[in-house]
């Protein structure tokens, strides 16, 4: 009894065993049939799966599968509700699938005929338009597809028509990838491939920030004639930043400038201003320190240009300032009133300190009155109390020695004097006697108070005697007496305006006396 048993429960095995491995096997039978789109097999096939286990939707669903293809939608949806009444979870997520797929089936199938309408009425656009959303619907209708594609070529839609032929749908269609490469091969999509791949290596070298080979991309990119404001704007954006990255690297606030200057609205145009701000000011702060006059008013009229409204200028105005300031009181200081002038204007130009301010002022001032006191010469007519006249002439320096020279002659002198020796000799002179005298003397002068100058020097004095003897001169000396004489002289000058004069005192022969001139400044 118990072998009899042992060999039942082996006998059912075996039949169960049996049926797994027809069912597996007619399964796998049945899907390589629906790769090849070989629907008659697939119906023929189907049935065995329900012979094989009829507690399994798998026949019916693979049934409908056959009929959907077949475009038998109704007899699909019959086996397909067959199969839902003993599917599995997994089966009747495949049957939620089909059904969907039967749907949009006939969705796309009224979109098909709409598309058909349209060309039939040779509007070629809306026609291809609606045979790819018809496809998009149904992408097991390749038909649809192709239809889309062919209306695309027509009218030049490349693009268009090479995207619904990369579709996974098309993957193993071999005319398809045939036709992608014809179409690719077309001036248009070559035109478009040559901008596409440019664009990506362009945006490679973008992202490394080698932006002069990014640029190089960009341009051939540009010359495929397609998509040019995209090229020429990633052109423009890769000539910024390549221009930033250098003024970044280099030392030269000159490459700042014509970033600043060339991208006014650009991405870092704050960073750019901040750091030209900065570099004026520490330029302008060490041509202060070095007295580099040019420099330190070059970089604050450019930072009042580049910055008109910023209240940092006022920190190189005052470096300006302090320069001018500092340099007018050393100048005043030292007596160069030229320079003073120059300075303390230099500094009222740019200052705002009223104290200061005054300060200036008052060294201008100061400066312009001693500036007018001159050197200057002159040349005056000169008088002594013994009737000798003549004239004078020479320089007053205003800092320094001058010079000066007499030449003076009493009226017998220009009359009657022959410059010869007489051999007349007396002991005593005639009260009758008349004197030629003519003196030349020669000094020096030299400031001691604005505008009084003094005057030192000496001469000689020439003289000669004569009688007058009914209008004949008779010539005569006395007896121990010198023709010619040596003497000192000094006094004081004065200079007004354009006037000179002056007055002093010479000692002739145990004689003081007195002089005077009035003169012009030459």
């Amino acid at each position: 009894m118990k072998r009899i048993i042992l060999l039942c429960l082996f006998l059912c095995t075996q039949f169960i065993n049996g049926q797994t491995f027809d069912f597996e096997t007619t399964e796998n039978d049945i899907k390589n049939h629906i790769n090849k789109n070989e629907w008659d097999e697939v119906l023929l096939l189907a049935p065995d799966l329900l012979i094989a286990n009829p507690n399994k939707g798998e026949g019916y669903y693979y049934t409908a599968y056959a009929f959907f293809k077949l475009e038998q939608k109704q007899k699909a949806l019959q086996y397909l509700n067959k199969a839902r009444l003993i599917a599995d979870d997994e089966l009747t997520k495949k049957i939620n699938e089909l059904d969907s797929s039967i749907n949009q089936s006939s969705k796309a199938k009224n979109t098909a005929e709409n598309a058909k309408s349209l060309e039939d009425n040779n509007q070629s656009d809306a026609a291809a338009q609606q045979w790819e959303s018809a496809w998009q619907e149904d992408k097991s209708n390749l038909e649809y597809g192709l239809n889309a594609v062919q209306l695309y070529i027509e009218q030049k839609e490349y693009k268009k028509a090479i995207t619904i032929l990369k579709d996974d749908a098309f993957k193993n269609e071999i005319e398809a990838q045939n036709i992608i490469k014809k179409l690719n091969q077309t001036p248009e999509i070559s035109s478009e491939n040559t901008y596409t791949d440019a664009i990506k290596l362009g945006d490679e070298y973008y992202n490394k920030s080698k932006f002069s080979d990014a640029i190089n991309e960009y341009q051939k990119a540009l010359n495929s004639g397609f998509n040019n404001q995209v090229a020429s704007d990633k052109i423009n954006d890769s000539k910024e930043e390549r221009l930033w990255q250098e003024a970044n690297i280099s030392n030269e606030i000159q490459i700042m400038e014509d970033y600043a200057d060339k991208y006014p609205r650009g991405k870092h145009i704050s960073n750019a201003k901040s750091i030209i701000s900065n570099s004026y000011k520490s330029i302008a702060k060490d041509a202060f320190e070095k007295s580099n006059e040019s420099k330190l008013l070059k970089y604050y009229d450019k930072y009042k240009k580049r910055f008109p409204n910023d209240d940092s200028i006022s920190t190189i105005n005052q470096y300006v300032q302090d320069y001018y300031f500092s340099l007018g009181k050393e100048n005043l200081k030292n007596k160069q009133w030229t320079s003073t002038i120059t300075y303390f204007n230099g500094f009222l130009k740019y200052s705002n300190s009223e104290e200061n301010n005054e300060v200036a002022r008052k060294g201008i001032s100061k400066s312009t009155r001693r500036l007018k006191r001159r050197s200057s010469g002159f040349l005056s007519g000169v008088y002594e109390l013994d009737e000798n006249f003549g004239l004078s002439f020479g320089k007053l320096n205003h800092r320094g020695l001058g010079w000066y020279a007499n030449l003076r002659v009493n009226p017998t002198f220009v009359t009657e004097a022959n410059f010869e020796k007489s051999d007349n000799t007396l002991t005593e002179i005639p009260n009758e006697a008349k004197e030629a005298i003519g003196s030349l003397s020669i000094g020096t002068s030299f400031p001691v108070l604005y505008p009084i100058w003094i005057y030192i020097g000496g001469g000689a004095s020439y003289r000669e005697r004569l009688i007058d003897n009914d209008g004949e001169p008779i010539y005569f000396s006395i007896e121990g007496e010198k023709n010619i004489n040596y003497f000192p002289e000094a006094g004081i000058m004065i200079r007004l305006g354009g006037i000179i004069i002056s007055g002093g005192a010479s000692y002739l022969n145990e004689e003081l006396i007195i002089q005077g001139s009035f003169g012009v400044k030459l």
